[in-house]
């Protein structure tokens, strides 16, 4: 799957790049052969490939000409081979991320502009607490399921941290930050919470990994129903991203409660999130089946979500 992913970066950098040269917008220098020979060859590319690539995607469809040089010469300027070890740790700032990532970042997640989410860098002592818990909780996976911590590293081997003033966010992943997972902090107070966590975005991530980012519905954007997740009314592709995620997470955690080592106050907490998932999947499940439009894919990937859930219990 990241294999696919990075293909379709390829092959979308390659036909934005030989229009813009059609048009006389490059200019000369950049060894693209280099960098495409290294995309395909790295496993765990860095995210900020996409980010750079989603700005200048951008820059075309707003027809800003002027800004598609640079923008494709900082793009083939990175390596793509330069990925982070897995489980590494940024936070969405200037001094960790770049001005112009930073940015970019920000501009990728906080993607609403009527509900902005104000996004800010996490304090360096947030930083070291929740490193310890990215250690400990990689290591609890090491030992119950190390198929599910790869996949988790590949989709998510960076880790980036976001608090907001309001509170209001808890995370995100996007097909445009490939390998990359936003938290908050403030919602991560233990390490159970933070493998949950990382199996709630890396599902999201999942689930673009295996449509290349398409939609898993044909329903109409503007259609809102009760979310299990949230507590406004979302679109329905909203809440079939939910109620998979919260199978996921469950999936995560029946694994996580085989650990010989959790003390009894995590194993009722694992009981407890167990619990909670499974009745929020239920009332997502209800809405998604009685008005879910699904893509053929999408019929796929959830119906074998709802044969994993129901194999559970």
């Amino acid at each position: 799957m990241d294999g696919a992913i990075r293909r379709a970066l390829d092959d979308s950098v390659a036909r934005v790049l030989d229009e813009a040269a059609r048009h006389d917008l490059l200019g000369d220098g950049a060894d693209r052969a280099a960098w495409h020979e290294a995309l395909l060859a790295t496993r765990g590319a860095p995210p900020q490939l996409w980010a750079c690539y989603h700005d200048l995607v951008q820059a075309i469809l707003r027809g800003d000409a002027d800004a598609v040089p640079a923008l494709a010469a900082d793009l083939l300027a990175r390596r793509p081979d330069r990925a982070g070890q897995p489980g590494t740790i940024v936070t969405i700032s200037d001094a960790d991320l770049g001005r112009d990532d930073a940015f970019r970042y920000r501009a990728v997640i906080d993607s609403d502009p009527g509900r902005p989410l104000n996004l800010q860098p996490v304090e360096v002592d947030e930083v070291r607490r929740i490193q310890a818990l990215v250690d400990a909780g990689r290591a609890l996976l090491d030992r119950t399921d190390p198929a599910l911590l790869d996949e988790i590293d590949t989709l998510g081997h960076q880790i980036v941290l976001a608090t907001n003033a309001s509170g209001g966010f808890g995370g995100a992943a996007t097909v445009f930050l490939w390998g990359a997972v936003i938290l908050n902090p403030d919602r991560v107070p233990d390490r159970v919470t933070l493998v949950e966590s990382l199996a709630h975005e890396t599902a999201h991530a999942l689930l673009f990994g295996m449509t290349l980012g398409a939609d898993l519905t044909t329903n109409d954007p503007s259609e809102r129903y009760g979310s299990p997740l949230r507590p406004d009314p979302r679109p329905i592709e909203g809440i079939v991203h939910a109620t998979y995620v919260l199978a996921r997470m469950n999936y995560c955690l029946e694994r996580l409660r085989e650990h010989p080592e959790l003390s009894p106050a995590e194993r009722a907490s694992v009981a407890t999130k167990i619990a909670r998932n499974t009745a929020s999947y239920a009332a997502g499940l209800e809405t998604v089946v009685a008005h879910a439009r699904f893509t053929p894919d999408g019929a796929a990937i959830f119906a074998a979500c709802r044969e994993a859930m129901a194999g559970n219990h």
